[in-house]
């Protein structure tokens, strides 16, 4: 039938805004039921040996049967740590999103059975997977080497054993952790928590020492507040638990006192004797709170001592030196390097290393070389692209700053 082409466009249109928006809230409500999962995923790490129930929540996020049997994957960057101030820039946000859409990606490509993914710390990546321990095992090796490969940033993977109910989640998860940083494995979740305290206990002051032996004051405050919610859930008021809690913390303000008496770390000790784990959370905030403080120091100093180092490459040899020799010269991966140099020095590698070149070519026009000679001495094969650079760093080419400065 003959119809208005204007209000035939015009429903169109309307049409294919109701279909997009449609598309948008369905999309919307996808991310956002994922991040419930994730949510409840990091609940489970934390929570799930508590005696509280998950079942509902599981339930009402269409994960409840992911839980019947699985296993945990865990797959840490190396040397995040470092990264772990600068978490707020833009440059790790981007590389950030990078690995998510490279887990998403390989995720969706490799595993057929159900799965769920969170990041739980700033470089840590927990898995969950329905079925067998070799998917998810050859999904984490593929997820570690495209993310070696696209960002030359290493990460080191582990994954569990089989397990049963979401009750041996946190076990499953401290299993995995301890696979992928090849350390003493913290705790056995084969083992009900609370049957055997005494043989807990014991768990929690080996990790303790392994943790003083590495130096890995980033783990003290993950394995505190494991250590606290395990006990205050079970045996908060238990005198053996009480006083183990009390010598653990001492022993890791013993430890800090030691590993960092230029920073004159300040503490608060529990009193004694001490009724409850209850009363020793203002403490454990405290020491926590210090912990970060240290931490955030010695990651300071470190970060200081390879920006210097790299300076110090450039300075000594500007002609041969790139952003992935010089990372590996100090033992990161490039891109921590760019992300670390950038923030430093507010100069990204590339310009700091131009300019360098720059201002030594500045020095050796004063000297009777050649100006190609000059050229490839700071690392340029091309005078044409040297002229230009030099143009754009002292706004005279090489010649005309020759005899402006030098030919008089």
């Amino acid at each position: 039938k003959p119809i208005d082409q204007a209000q035939f466009v015009a429903l169109l249109q309307e049409t294919i805004a109701q279909v997009q928006e449609a598309q948008q809230r369905k999309q919307r409500a996808g991310l956002n039921v994922r991040d419930a999962q994730k949510k409840v995923l990091l609940d489970l790490v934390k929570y799930g040996f508590q005696e509280i129930s998950m079942e509902e929540r599981l339930k009402r996020l269409n994960i409840w049967t992911l839980f019947g049997d699985y296993c945990v994957g865990v797959m840490v960057l190396k040397d995040v740590h470092l990264l772990a101030p600068m978490s707020d820039t833009v440059s790790f946000t981007r590389m950030n999103h990078r690995i998510e859409s490279m887990i998403d990606n390989c995720s969706s490509r490799m595993l057929q059975q159900d799965y769920v993914w969170a990041e739980c710390a700033t470089g840590e990546y927990l898995f969950v997977a329905l079925g067998e321990r070799t998917a998810l095992k050859t999904l984490l090796n593929e997820i570690q080497e495209t993310v070696k490969r696209e960002l030359c940033v290493p990460a080191m993977v582990g994954v569990s054993d089989h397990c049963t109910g979401c009750h041996n989640m946190f076990y499953g998860y401290q299993e995995a952790r301890s696979l992928a940083l090849h350390t003493h494995s913290s705790t056995r979740r084969q083992a009900a928590p609370d049957l055997d305290l005494p043989g807990m206990l014991a768990e929690f002051e080996n990790n303790f020492e392994e943790l003083f032996r590495n130096n890995a004051v980033g783990e003290l405050n993950r394995t505190l507040s494991f250590v606290y919610d395990f006990l205050f859930s079970s045996y908060r008021t238990d005198q053996r638990a009480v006083e183990a809690f009390r010598q653990m913390y001492e022993s890791v303000c013993d430890y800090l006192a030691t590993a960092f008496p230029h920073l004159q770390p300040a503490f608060e000790f529990p009193p004694v004797p001490c009724d409850s784990i209850a009363r020793m959370e203002p403490f454990l905030k405290k020491l926590q709170s210090e912990i970060k403080r240290l931490e955030s120091k010695q990651n300071e100093q470190r970060i200081n001592e390879i920006c210097e180092a790299v300076r110090t490459l450039v300075q000594r040899d500007c002609a041969s030196v790139t952003l992935q020799s010089a990372a590996q010269d100090v033992n990161i991966s490039y891109t921590y390097l760019s992300i670390i140099f950038k923030e430093q020095t507010g100069e990204n590698f590339k310009d700091y290393m131009t300019r360098v070149r720059m201002e030594n070519a500045a020095r050796l026009l004063g000297t009777d070389k050649k100006v190609y000679e000059i050229a490839q001495e700071v690392g340029y094969s091309d005078i044409k692209y040297f002229s230009r650079l030099f143009k754009g760093f002292s706004g005279s080419t090489p010649n005309e700053y020759r005899e402006k400065n030098y030919e008089k």
